[in-house]
């Protein structure tokens, strides 16, 4: 098997893996149901990132079984930290988990990632600090693809584009486990979609949204730690973070509890403006792909016009007159 093959093998096994589930949760009553702050109406059942994590895993023991690993102890390691994290996901789905105890163990389990750095990467330099960095950045994307996942296929689309970007950079500087890592990650994503879009059969729930976020993540730090600079890594998740960030500070500035559920980013606005579930993914999609460009043109030795890339991509998604205020109703789940 190839690496073509097993990227194929990988969303194939997500598509159908996802089939039996939405009874499956159905009748375990794990579902999202409309509320004010929804952006679908009816009841949806949630929890595909069980499936999406069991392909990812189910790939990396194939590779292994045909020798497509250079580093399999990282590459496990990895796969384990993703699953960890994904778990919790999970459990906040069925059982509920307090915030602050997600919190924690994102920071935790996620600053467990920096042991994957090389000990020969100058980024080792930062010593202990490391750790706190890392794992910080881990639970801040992690949150960042939660609290984006609110309209159909919006996390999905990111993930695939922001996986595939990383593949690129990985493999055109030979790093080939982070590579091939990266693809099997936008393959189980892809795989979600056809489930997700347009009409939504599933929701990622927390399982979903902490596994593509735990994996980009990784993903993330595992470039960095190869010596990409902070500028790649980031550039194709910055319409993400800066939709969060700018969200966040508006509703602390208003005196809102910013960490429930609500319709105020940006996404929502043009979701439920009148641009649709749709049009909004692939409008976000195609800006997240402009941020690869940026990524790339950093790479290559462009930094003024990688920041300026950046900067016209989110001047684009917070300034495009397209849409308007969300409306008082949610919107249908399609």
């Amino acid at each position: 098997m190839n690496t073509w093959a097993l990227c194929l093998f990988t969303g194939a096994f997500t598509a159908l893996g996802l089939i039996p589930m939405p009874r499956f949760l159905e009748k375990r009553n794990v579902v999202d149901e409309a509320s004010q702050r929804s952006s679908h109406v009816g009841v949806v059942p949630r929890g595909a990132g069980v499936v999406l994590y069991s392909s990812f895993l189910l790939a990396v023991l194939v590779g292994l079984a045909f020798s497509l690993w250079e580093d399999s102890n990282l590459v496990i390691s990895a796969a384990l930290l993703v699953g960890a994290l994904m778990f919790i996901g999970l459990a906040d789905d069925v059982f509920g988990v307090p915030i602050a105890a997600r919190l924690l163990l994102q920071v935790l389990i996620g600053s467990m990632v920096a042991v994957l750095a090389s000990p020969t990467n100058v980024r080792l330099g930062f010593g202990l600090m490391l750790f706190v960095i890392v794992g910080l950045g881990v639970a801040t994307i992690i949150n960042t693809v939660n609290f984006m996942d609110g309209i159909n296929g919006i996390s999905g689309v990111t993930a695939a584009v922001v996986a595939a970007i990383y593949a690129s950079l990985a493999l055109e500087a030979n790093i080939d486990d982070i590579g091939l890592l990266s693809l099997c990650v936008a393959a189980t994503a892809i795989g979600f979609l056809p489930h997700n879009v347009p009409r939504a059969r599933i929701f990622l729930g927390d399982s979903g949204s902490y596994y593509l976020g735990v994996s980009l993540g990784v993903l993330n730090v595992l470039l960095w730690v190869k010596g990409f600079s902070t500028i790649v890594v980031l550039a194709p998740l910055s319409l993400y973070l800066a939709d969060v960030a700018v969200t966040l500070v508006t509703r602390m500035l208003r005196g809102e509890r910013f960490w429930e559920p609500h319709r105020g980013h940006r996404y929502q606005r043009l979701a439920n403006g009148g641009l649709g579930h749709t049009r909004t993914t692939v409008f976000v999609g195609v800006l997240t792909a402009v941020g690869g460009a940026a990524s790339w043109l950093d790479r290559l030795g462009h930094r003024p016009w990688a920041i300026a890339t950046v900067a016209a991509l989110l001047a684009v998604y917070f300034f495009a007159p397209i849409g308007g205020a969300a409306p008082a109703k949610a919107q249908p789940a399609s």
